[in-house]
């Protein structure tokens, strides 16, 4: 008999039979209880199971899942391998307990096979782990369904792809089916042990701030904690399309990728130096010359001040043609980003401030849909504080970084009104130099 016995939130996850299952929202509804079960249930219910369970890092999976499995489940159960982390039960079926500190890690399991994986604090990863080690989710047994489940609470760096695939479900990749998908959300409210034992864990969620109550308290993914531009509201930041005038200065920005996205910005400064975001482009999987061509066709009929491109399109590789050379090639001029991380950043947050007397330096027009739906979701880097987590969706955010440290305190001249256009003309009718010469002696005879 095992000593688990679930709260009416975990039996509905238990018996999901969606092939991709997300248990939580808030903390303290027991996620990891559920997760841990889960993968003993399956091993026990069917011989010779091969399943995985996943923390982010070593000390994560020591200190939460394999202590919990060693403390609470039946030793006559299983044996245990300390050196691989590795469960197997009387059946012959495995539970192996792994973690992947960073992306390279995936490749540690690149010819793996599991009939299952399960992942606690999911957002804790990036989307590349997930569609990676999803692909590892394969079995010729014909009495067993591949699943993969997981459980988290909101923020941290695979926020916004864990809010897109199961919480809206507006994810836009291939094959992506959100009826696969099955968010079974919980608060604390549906573990009545944890309030009964520790009735002051409650209070002290209630005494958190207030985006990090809204997210650990009631699961909220509109906010959550480690938010790197909390700056960002939406009725703030985003707006409707409107008229920007001729005298407006118009930039480019380009952060390329090949396998990550390549996302373009279109600016127009007006005459207070404010930056209004008017158009993307946003796209993954496509070679230079085709991002190049894309961008190109959009820019027809306007004119730059200056277009920057990612510093590292401009290193050679080999014998061919830079990155760089390529968007040239194809219509694309550019000079190269630069290249402090941290200064960018702080721009970044200087132009989104805002308060009740003073309008944000930097606002998106409603249609750069990516801009507005990957921005907020960026959050610190644990490692470097100052930095944001280049794990997530931070190419827009790269994007109009470079354009930031390029502009800094650039502005667009202000339009001259009728009397000033008469002054500055007759100045110029008066000043001798060679492209005025004639008219300057025309001038004289009058």
């Amino acid at each position: 008999i095992l000593p688990y016995k679930p709260f009416p939130k975990q039996c509905e996850f238990h018996a999901s039979d969606a092939p991709y299952r997300l248990f939580g929202g808030s903390a303290g509804p027991g996620k990891s209880e559920a997760i841990l079960w889960e993968g003993v249930i399956k091993c026990l219910v069917k011989p010779k199971t091969n399943g995985v369970l996943f923390r982010r890092t070593y000390p994560e999976l020591e200190m939460s899942l394999i202590r919990r499995f060693q403390e609470k489940c039946p030793q006559e159960l299983y044996s245990y391998n300390i050196q691989n982390h590795l469960a197997t039960f009387k059946n012959a079926s495995t539970l192996q307990f792994a973690y992947c500190d960073s992306d390279n890690d995936v490749y540690r399991y690149q010819s793996a096979e599991f009939d299952f994986i399960g992942v606690d604090e999911l957002t804790h990863f990036s989307e590349y782990f997930f569609t990676y080690i999803i692909s590892r989710l394969r079995t010729v047994k014909a009495d067993i369904k591949p699943s993969f489940f997981a459980a988290t609470n909101p923020g941290n760096r695979g926020h916004l792809f864990v809010k897109d695939r199961w919480v809206e479900k507006t994810c836009k990749a291939e094959g992506y089916d959100p009826k696969d998908y099955d968010f079974i959300r919980a608060t604390i409210q549906d573990n009545p042990i944890l309030i009964q034992n520790d009735p002051g864990y409650l209070m002290r969620l209630e005494n958190l701030p207030e985006q990090q109550k809204k997210a650990l308290l009631h699961g909220s993914f509109d906010v959550f904690e480690g938010q790197y531009f909390s700056e960002w509201f939406d009725d703030v930041h985003v707006v409707d399309p409107h008229e920007l005038p001729a005298s407006w200065k118009r930039i480019r920005a380009i952060d390329h990728g090949r396998t990550a996205p390549t996302a373009c910005m279109w600016g127009a400064i007006d005459h207070d130096g404010r930056v209004v975001w008017y158009r993307e482009y946003y796209a993954a999987g496509l070679d230079a010359d085709v991002n190049a061509s894309e961008i190109a066709k959009l820019s027809l009929g306007e004119q730059y001040a200056w277009t920057v491109l990612d510093s590292a399109c401009y290193s050679k590789t080999g014998a061919g043609e830079t990155i760089a050379e390529i968007y040239e090639r194809n219509g694309v001029m550019a000079i190269p980003s630069p290249k402090h991380r941290i200064h960018g950043w702080a721009l970044m947050h200087e132009y989104l401030r805002h308060s009740p007397k003073e309008k944000p330096r930097m606002v998106f027009w409603r249609n750069c849909v990516n801009a507005v739906r990957t921005i907020p979701t960026l959050v610190h880097d644990t490692h470097h504080p100052e930095d944001l987590d280049s794990g997530g969706d931070d190419h827009i955010a790269d994007v109009c970084r470079y354009a930031l440290a390029m502009l800094h305190e650039a502005k667009s001249p202000t339009p001259l009104d009728p009397l000033q256009t008469f002054v500055m003309k007759h100045k110029e009718q008066s000043r001798v130099n060679p492209a005025n010469l004639s008219r300057f002696y025309a001038n004289r005879k009058r």
